[in-house]
């Protein structure tokens, strides 16, 4: 899945009407205007998509790209070892689980959770 997610699997998100990365990307800038030059945590980064647009922005000090799947955040760091020139110094790819993330309470100054909350066990829990 995690080769596949990017190649293929997110077309169907347009599909069913999301507007695409791209665009995606656009909206959630103005929605995060209010943290711009802090940390984000993307909580389902899958293979990194929105997390290297976060990184690529130069928009905030450092994004932590969360997901429980070690296999997708094995594709992010391919992905970001095929880009040059990618700001590696800001950003942290972070193994866990979602109802247990590793962050002092107060740590993160926003949270992005795309298409994926469909995918954690306890969503009130997280």
């Amino acid at each position: 899945m995690s080769f596949l997610y990017e190649r293929g699997w997110r077309q169907n998100f347009v599909w069913g009407g999301f507007p695409g990365p791209e665009k995606e990307f656009e909206l959630m800038k103005g929605y995060l205007k209010p943290v711009l030059g802090r940390n984000i945590l993307d909580a389902s980064c899958g293979s990194g998509l929105f997390s290297r647009l976060f990184t690529k922005s130069g928009l905030f000090s450092l994004v932590m790209a969360r997901d429980y799947s070690e296999n997708m955040l094995q594709q992010c760091y391919e992905f970001i070892k095929q880009e040059e020139n990618f700001p590696k110094e800001n950003l942290i790819l972070v193994r866990a689980d979602i109802a247990r993330l590793p962050f002092i309470s107060g740590s993160l100054d926003a949270v992005h959770a795309g298409a994926a909350i469909h995918c954690w066990p306890s969503p009130s829990v997280a």
